[in-house]
């Protein structure tokens, strides 16, 4: 059986060819769509879809929503990186997806081939058209893990099928008989997709020539703009700080007043899509002195315009037309503009498009099923060709000597029709450089070309080149080149241009390389926070101190400039003790750490109050907290204190959790929080791990 599938950030659509030819879509009870959401019951047994978000309502810490907004982060882990959520499972982005494709599996089983699983079920499945290679990597892995065969537009590609292409494919289908070009704007509950084809008559081909969009923005974000909303309101009432547990005062009632909180804003935009002024009102929200108070407050559709105007419209304006200026797109040579996902119900959406296009036919599909349609139709239809283009630039980790940084620069570049090819010279940076470490990158389709920021982008792969003629800095010339394949692999050929030597390779991903750049670096002070209590002398085969030792004396021997940065180490057990002072000196430094020993129980304030003082005193530089634990603090609330203290005088919390006897939670609430939205929070299974995570701290916040 062939079918369509749609799997969406809110909501999931599935459609397939009857018996008579036509197009029916799945139901899933009384309704076409299958909520995405995941609920992880007392048992760890999940549950899908409506009955998903009945249970969610009476305990949100365990219903998982919006988890393709994930799908491009392979570091992701339910419940530990939503501090939302607790449960003892532990979910992948991918295996979320799964469960949501099981449960599609299930019901076309039980309602279309009477309870056989035994027949194949293949499926196109849709994604956004600047889905990484990693997100798109995740969406099949959920649908091989769901027991599913994934078809793809073209048998030699890997590429799932982009959803502003299958919208185009399921509104032409029916209404154009000729060669023409639309502009697909798609505004899901996760995602907002852009899309110009060309769509060639005779040949039945479609042709994504340009995408663009923001794969952080969507109708989950308006629903955000207006929660945040509600909590101001709240707080101008009753002073009630619903910022996050800590500071409301709700102790755990706080998740079951976020919900529903979360729940009515999404109820009133759906409605002022429809009426001009909602009333809001929500019974018996929580308790203020033993006083029960229930919420209520009105507002018009002018100020829901004003309140999302500068998260949400705004950004969703800037895309278009930057996506229109930058592929100097002919906007009087499209003859439709499709808008398409929940979202384009919202008036306001409408009205910036029409304004942007002179109000040319733009059209609303069927907004909630036009994409699994359009899907279902390529499962059935092997005529049907869509072109292979690249959602995302891919390109190579240099260093900027003007901006005295790391950054990307760029060498295959978005919306390229695969397979491609193309190729850039560089140099060495250092005077008789013995090897050449090549980590690649790629930017999403979402983000400005003309931004160079590597933190915005995402790891791919690395690998080495040391087969080049050595000498000073900038004599050896090297030439990088990329072949992008339609199966959607990069083959990367590194060339000596002086000797002609090279090495080529398909390029696996891998841990990124430590590359030695000579750069002027803010001078940072480095506090190790560092548990030693009782715990830490296990296993005894491989006891967890001596692992700590090690991963500090990798930290000031490859990853620190110990000649800029100065490091010291406190340790906490039963009490605090400051091991070395901060010192530029490698040797005091892993002399004091040698003598670590695991004794006693897990106090951490005193280390935090030692470190917040040192640092008040020497505020010219920058100053960055690393904490590691293995179990849980007796002294919470203090720690508490202090870390937030430390963050007002802006001084970084990072905060490392080893092993199950972690509360996670906490660690997360004291930790820093930096300008993307991430918290400065690790997990990791055992102290085998420390040495990695402490790079990909360094990473982040030092210039080594």
């Amino acid at each position: 059986m062939k079918i369509g599938i749609d799997l969406g950030t809110t909501n999931t659509v599935v459609c397939y060819e009857n018996d008579m030819g036509n197009y029916e879509f799945i139901r899933f009870g009384n309704s076409e769509i299958l909520p995405s959401a995941v609920y992880i019951d007392e048992n760890n047994k999940t549950i899908v879809g409506t009955k998903a978000l009945t249970k969610g309502s009476a305990k949100p810490s365990r219903l998982i929503r919006s988890a393709k907004r994930h799908m491009y982060d392979n570091s992701w882990k339910y419940p530990d990186s939503d501090s939302f959520l607790s449960f003892e499972k532990t979910l992948t982005p991918a295996e979320v997806g799964a469960c949501i494709l099981r449960e599609v599996k299930r019901v076309i089983c039980r309602r279309l081939l009477d309870g056989s699983e035994d027949e194949e079920i293949e499926a196109v499945i849709t994604v956004p058209a600047y889905f990484s290679s990693t997100a798109i990597e995740n969406t099949k892995k959920a649908a091989e893990l769901a027991g599913m065969k994934i078809i793809t537009p073209t048998p030699d590609e890997s590429k799932l099928l982009p959803e502003p292409s299958s919208a185009a494919i399921a509104y032409i289908n029916d209404n154009i008989s000729t060669d023409t070009e639309i502009f697909v704007v798609d505004f899901g509950g996760g995602t907002f997709d852009l899309s110009y084809l060309k769509y060639k008559k005779d040949i039945n081909l479609f042709d994504p020539i340009a995408t663009g969009g923001n794969d952080q923005l969507g109708g989950d974000d308006i629903d955000r703009c207006l929660l945040e909303y509600f909590k101001k309101v709240i707080f101008d009432d009753y002073k009630i700080d619903l910022t996050n547990k800590e500071t409301s005062g709700l102790s755990d009632s706080f998740w079951q007043v976020e919900s529903r909180l979360r729940n009515e804003a999404k109820l009133t935009k759906h409605k002022l899509s429809e009426i001009d002024e909602v009333d809001v009102s929500i019974d018996a929200l929580f308790k203020v002195n033993g006083r029960t108070i229930s919420f209520e407050t009105s507002i018009t559709r002018a100020e829901f315009e004003k309140i999302c105007e500068k998260d949400i419209f705004a950004p969703m304006k800037e895309a278009i037309i930057g996506m229109i200026k930058k592929n100097k797109i002919d906007i009087s040579r499209i003859s439709r503009v499709l808008l398409v996902g929940g979202t384009c119900y919202i008036p306001k959406v409408r009205k910036i498009v029409e304004e942007i296009f002179d109000g040319r036919n733009v059209l609303p599909a069927d907004l909630s099923n036009v994409v699994a349609l359009g899907a279902a139709i390529v499962a059935n239809d092997p005529n049907i060709k869509v072109v292979n283009r690249t959602s995302y630039d891919l390109g190579v980790e240099v260093f900027d000597e003007e901006l005295n940084k790391c950054v990307f620069d760029t060498i295959i570049e978005r919306d390229m029709e695969t397979p491609c090819r193309n190729h850039q010279s560089y140099s060495t940076t250092r005077d008789y450089q013995k090897c050449v470490d090549i980590n690649v990158y790629e930017r999403g389709g979402n983000i400005d070309p003309n931004d160079k920021d590597l933190n915005k982008c995402t790891f791919y792969g690395s690998l080495t080149f040391d087969d080049f003629k050595k000498g000073k800095k900038g004599d050896p010339k090297f030439d990088i080149e990329f072949y992008f394949k339609s199966d959607r692999t990069l083959q990367i050929k590194v060339t000596d241009k002086n000797t002609n030597t090279s090495i080529s390779t398909v390029l696996e991903r891998s841990k990124k390389k430590v590359i030695e750049y000579k750069k002027s670096a803010v001078p940072t002070d480095l506090y190790l926070l560092i548990d030693t209590s009782g715990s830490m002398a296990y296993p005894k085969e491989n006891p967890a101190i001596d692992n700590v030792k090690k991963a500090i004396g990798r930290l000031v021997n490859q990853m620190v400039d110990m000649s800029v940065h100065r490091v010291g180490v406190i340790s906490f057990a039963s009490s605090y003790k400051s091991i070395c002072n901060l010192t530029h000196s490698k040797n005091d430094i892993i002399t004091g750490v040698n003598k670590l020993y695991a004794s006693g129980g897990t106090n951490a304030s005193g280390a935090f109050r030692f470190a917040l003082n040192s640092a008040e005193t020497v505020k010219k530089r920058k100053s960055v907290v690393i904490m590691l634990t293995d179990g849980d603090l007796f002294d919470e609330n203090e720690t508490f204190r202090l870390a937030k203290k430390m963050k007002e005088n802006n001084i970084t919390v990072v905060t490392i959790g080893e092993g199950s006897d972690v509360n996670h939670k906490f660690l997360r609430s004291i930790s820093s929080v930096s300008s993307d939205g991430k918290t400065h929070n690790y997990s990791i299974n055992t102290m085998d791990e420390l040495g990695d995570i402490f790079q990909v701290i360094i990473d982040a916040l030092i210039k080594v």
